[in-house]
């Protein structure tokens, strides 16, 4: 007979009080469906889990549609840009079957609980801070064309480094333990969000000041200046905020909701970057028959690249 669990609930105590010894049969049955695995007592952060899951497998959709139309709509950008495009989607995708597969096995499997917790959270943390240090690389580095900012866009790139590599370092400490984080632990999560939310703020505002003192003057190039500044601010906004509510459901103690909000959150990043790859279509149409010589800007920060046509 398979062994029960080693603190029955109140309702298998009473049927083995109650039953006596010619229901044996009977209480064989009913402590073999009690002692199953998909009968244990339900781990606290299985519903945020699946929340976050399913929620992540939202963006692996988006974000799987936004990669093909960019193959097809920019077939002549940079190379290191479709590399980039390329990894990230896999990324995400590796995330969703990763998460799903762990969900999986934590809702089937009472003996994997405290590891696959751990497990998760290093993987989880790892997609974080690996696809957040490219993307924000990838925004800071479009401001490399401009000689004055470089030294700037060094130190950025600099941090963001440092950054993935503290959060990918906190993910195998938790890795290791096997349980709760302890408070150094906590710590180093609280101080890696924190240069996430830091470098967020500092590329969009870096982004920001550089568009604005690019002004030519000309109304229909400055219009379009203004749209790609609050474009950046909001994506910027976006990212800033969700690490903001993550940091904050963390330090409270409300790890349900932190859960919800870090298990798509490299989603989030990949899906801004591919959105502003494919606002350069837009900004083009709107600056079509404009003077090259005024949309010296533009050229460098956003809109034009080695592929002249939008397909």
């Amino acid at each position: 007979m398979p062994s029960m669990p080693s603190k029955p609930s109140s309702s298998l105590r009473a049927i083995i009080i109650c039953t006596n010894s010619s229901g044996t049969t009977y209480l064989n049955r009913v402590v073999l469906a009690l002692s199953s695995p998909l009968m244990y007592q339900r781990p606290s952060f299985l519903g945020p889990s699946l929340v976050g899951t399913i929620l992540s497998t939202i963006l692996f959709g988006v974000i799987t549609i936004q990669t093909k139309l960019y193959f097809r709509r920019f077939p002549k950008d940079f190379w290191v840009i479709k590399i980039m495009v390329a990894l990230l989607w896999c990324a995400q995708c590796i995330q969703v079957a990763v998460a799903s597969q762990g969900f999986y096995q934590t809702t089937t499997n009472a003996e994997t609980v405290e590891t696959r917790q751990a497990w998760d959270a290093n993987q989880w943390a790892t997609h974080l801070h690996i696809t957040a240090a490219v993307v924000q690389i990838y925004f800071a580095g479009r401001l490399w064309t401009v000689p004055k900012y470089r030294i700037y866009i060094v130190v950025l790139d600099f941090l963001t480094l440092v950054k993935a590599g503290l959060g990918i370092g906190l993910a195998q400490a938790f890795d290791s333990t096997s349980q709760l984080p302890s408070s150094d632990e906590l710590a180093a999560f609280i101080v890696s969000t924190s240069f996430l939310v830091a470098i967020d703020v500092t590329t969009v505002v870096a982004v920001t000041l550089v568009l604005r003192s690019q002004r030519t003057g000309f109304l229909r190039t400055d219009r379009v200046l203004n749209c790609i500044t609050l474009y950046v601010a909001a994506t910027g906004a976006l990212t800033s905020i969700i690490a903001i509510l993550m940091l904050i459901f963390t330090v409270i103690g409300e790890s349900d909701f932190s859960l919800v909000t870090s298990i798509p959150f490299g989603g989030v990043y990949i899906a801004s970057a591919l959105a502003h790859l494919h606002s350069r279509a837009s900004f083009r149409a709107q600056l079509a028959g404009e003077d090259r010589l005024h949309t010296g800007a533009l050229s460098s920060l956003h809109i034009h690249s080695p592929s002249r046509q939008v397909r």
